[in-house]
């Protein structure tokens, strides 16, 4: 079974060796990896293209930039696996991390999605766990829904710790339908909102496998600026969605569409 990795690369010089080859040395051996050169103006295009000819399983896309959701996207539009996962190229992965989500989702009849923990590695060195008290568990589509509007147990996360069934992404003849908003922060809360609308299930283990990196001038550490009022704008889109497929829990669209603007207020102080 194919696993397709999908990795944005935007002026990552510094840390995308790391990443790169924290999942060419994954245990699980039988990826393809796809890096999306978006219009780097660093030495990151030049060394997307050195690790393709180095392994075989990496694709290189090099593409005019467009931000993060296109970037993924375009790694969507190629990705043949079986199951998709996404990695952020300043992040890095654990060497079990493919081979044991895998593993997950063949012993778990009713899912779709697989989740594991995610550790926190600032610039200071330190680390941070931040779900490992929680259990494991599998939350049926409505109950993830339900968490992810309130923001409870882990549900409103993002994409890379986690591990998809490739078809959640296409409709019945193949085509890429489920696609990251371009032009809009908070994307990984948008698509995920239309994932869990359709899958059945998801299974979540707090083992640490994915390490974030906290860094200085990231997306997420950006400050104010033209993209301040994602997470408003973002909620407010992702609810309608909801609300139209006939998600009927007004209280838990009300409660996501409040918090998404409380988000976005808390940003701003």
């Amino acid at each position: 079974m194919v696993i397709s990795v999908i990795v944005p690369v935007y002026n990552v010089e510094r840390w995308l060796d790391r990443c790169v080859t924290s999942i060419v040395g994954q245990t699980y051996k039988n990826l393809e990896i796809i890096l999306i050169d978006d219009g780097s103006t660093d030495k990151s295009s030049e060394m997307c293209d050195a690790w393709s000819r180095l392994d075989n399983r990496i694709r290189v896309i090099h593409k005019a930039n467009g931000g993060l959701s296109s970037a993924r996207n375009a790694g969507l539009g190629i990705a043949t696996g079986t199951r998709i996962a996404f990695v952020d190229s300043d992040d890095w992965i654990d060497s079990e991390m493919l081979s044991t989500m895998n593993q997950w989702m063949d012993e778990q009849s009713a899912v779709d999605v697989v989740m594991c923990g995610t550790i926190k590695n600032y610039e200071n060195g330190r680390e941070q766990c931040i779900d490992g008290d929680l259990p494991q568990r599998v939350f049926t589509s409505d109950q993830t829904l339900h968490n992810f509007l309130y923001r409870s147990n882990r549900m409103a996360s993002a994409v890379w710790n986690k591990l998809f069934d490739a078809t959640l992404f296409k409709d019945g003849e193949g085509k890429t339908v489920i696609l990251f908003p371009e032009g809009l922060d908070n994307e990984d809360y948008y698509l995920l909102a239309h994932i869990y609308r359709r899958m059945r299930g998801i299974y979540f283990n707090p083992r640490g496998f994915y390490h974030y990196c906290i860094r200085t001038g990231s997306i997420t550490t950006a400050g104010m600026n033209a993209h301040s009022l994602d997470k408003g704008i973002s909620s407010e889109r992702y609810c309608d969605y909801l609300e139209d497929s006939g998600y009927t829990d007004k209280v838990a669209l009300a409660y996501g569409r409040m918090q998404g603007w409380y988000d976005t207020l808390s940003m701003m102080y």
